[in-house]
């Protein structure tokens, strides 16, 4: 199977999967703030960009430059009051919490959720910080409102947990240190 066929059967899995989710996890581009939609179009705009390449080469490009573009509008890395809903949320062994949160259709951010991991980065969240204590009671679903700082990665400004680029580029888990959090809007 070439990569146009590769591409096609996991795009429609991945479309069909992700429209059974929307109407419990869309989010309103009203309610976000202008840094956090301004990301969102750049993600979108990117993963587009990069599954109507006609080569790698070209696939590689449109990836580059969606991360160039995202991490400008991020003024180093931190996100600001960004609205989501919390897709898991749980703690490690050590009792340190870990989070993820969409922040629109197919596009999440997320800690670390074990210290292997997270070994360099510094995203688990520790018990009773205001953060910790903040999010405690949320569950998958939950609205949450929550400040960022983006963890950069080795090669690239953002860091991702997806293991392939082709998912990195349309379904990306983007690794954040949740700085500020409340449950709600």
């Amino acid at each position: 199977m070439d990569k146009s066929s590769v591409k096609l059967v996991i795009s429609t899995a991945l479309a069909v999967s992700l429209l059974s989710l929307i109407p419990s996890t869309a989010l309103a581009a009203g309610s976000m703030p202008a840094q956090q939609k301004k990301f969102v179009e750049i993600i979108n705009n990117g993963a587009k960009s990069y599954e109507d390449a006609k080569t790698d080469l070209k696939s590689s490009v449109a990836l580059r430059k969606r991360d160039k573009d995202a991490c400008a509008v991020l003024k180093n890395l931190n996100a600001t009051n960004w609205v989501g809903k919390i897709t898991d949320i749980g703690a490690n062994s050590e009792g340190k919490a870990y989070i993820q949160i969409e922040i629109a259709s197919g596009i999440r951010v997320q800690t670390w959720s074990n210290a292997f991991s997270d070994m360099n980065d510094n995203t688990l969240i520790p018990e009773n910080s205001k953060v910790f204590n903040a999010i405690m009671d949320g569950d998958d679903g939950s609205s949450i409102t929550f400040s960022a700082k983006f963890i950069k990665g080795d090669k690239t400004c953002l860091k991702g947990t997806n293991l392939t680029e082709y998912f990195y580029a349309t379904d990306p888990k983007f690794i954040v240190k949740i700085t500020a959090a409340k449950l709600g809007k």
